[in-house]
């Protein structure tokens, strides 16, 4: 088939200018970290929302801001913000955005921008680690308020080729925890192996929250 047309390749890049900023371990790090990022005088005045990139160490990569709004609001695009982190190669991302009028009270809209950026984080396996609403005086953050902003899925449904079964893994909240120290989610699976009876490389699998027949594959 004769082509008329070119298409055009796409090269992505990350360059970093500085060594990474230390470690990242509790709300109050993030916080110290992010409010200097906010030019004098502008954090009282306008909305702005953004970024903290954080690799597997929880070691500072970049920060990044996503949006400039108004008094009152600031558009968010998750699709921005997992950009940048598949640019940086980030695998923890922390979101913070400002209230102008000082009130640190997430609102209905804060609480759903949050569980959107929970969702997309799920799918990329970035690790949400928190969400953060900032003013000069203080803070929220919605993981110290008891927020679960981890990967809601608890159950691993696997279709053994080999052997023509399928294996249903409940996944306890510490595995689901451990499942973070690996690369990826088939590398954690293969820790499960001997117990489960099962080799990863002649299965396919897929996460869920609930069980249900459709989840058998």
């Amino acid at each position: 088939m004769d082509m008329d047309f070119k298409v055009a390749e796409v090269t992505l890049q990350y360059r970093p200018i500085c060594k990474k900023q230390g470690k990242v371990i509790s709300s109050e790090e993030a916080y110290s970290i992010l409010l200097p990022t906010f030019r004098e005088g502008t954090i009282e005045h306008r909305e702005y929302a953004k970024v903290l990139y954080l690799n597997q160490a929880s070691e500072v990569i970049a920060y990044n801001t996503i949006s400039e709004g108004g008094l009152t609001e600031t558009a968010v695009d998750v699709r921005l913000i997992l950009q940048g982190a598949l640019l940086t190669n980030a695998t923890q991302i922390i979101l913070a955005h400002n209230h102008p009028s000082g009130n640190l009270k997430p609102s209905p809209l804060d609480d759903m921008l949050t569980k959107k950026v929970q969702k997309a984080c799920e799918i990329m396996r970035v690790s949400f680690t928190d969400h953060l609403i900032l003013s000069p005086e203080g803070y929220y953050s919605y993981r110290d308020e008891g927020e679960d902003l981890t990967m809601e899925t608890n159950y691993v449904v696997i279709l053994d080729f080999c052997t023509a079964t399928v294996i249903k893994i409940r996944l306890t909240i510490e595995q689901i925890e451990e499942s973070y120290k690996y690369e990826d989610f088939e590398e954690f699976l293969s820790t499960l192996e001997e117990k489960y009876h099962f080799q990863v490389k002649n299965c396919c699998w897929m996460t869920c929250e609930t069980l249900n027949e459709e989840n058998y594959l």
